[in-house]
């Protein structure tokens, strides 16, 4: 629905996008879609209604975007740690087995 203000009174006249004509509830005057005030007007609002659900939707899938790349990130960060975790531990049996040797030698 758009409120357009009446050119007459300065009242308010309510109009959907499929009303042909539209009366002033102070004055009584009418508007039609016929005319170019109230056609330019109805068509700038429903488009710009359209504008904020794209950038609303736009809005959302960039935050899912940061969502799953912190996910992704998260993911690799956990993967480095078992990574390295197994990298201490094979250094740690490493050292284990030369200090094994060391101790065998002497």
């Amino acid at each position: 629905m758009l409120s357009l203000k009446c050119p007459h009174c300065g009242g308010t006249i309510y109009f959907e996008k499929e009303d042909p004509i539209s009366f002033c509830q102070f004055c009584g005057s009418h508007l039609t879609n016929m005319d170019g005030y109230v056609s330019k007007a109805v068509e700038f609002e429903f488009t710009k209604q359209e504008h904020n659900m794209n950038m609303e939707t736009m809005e959302k899938e960039i935050k899912q975007s940061k969502i799953n790349a912190f996910s992704n990130t998260t993911t690799s960060i956990v993967e480095i740690i078992k990574y390295t975790a197994a990298i201490i531990a094979i250094g740690a049996v490493v050292y284990f087995f030369v200090s094994l040797i060391n101790i065998i030698k002497h």
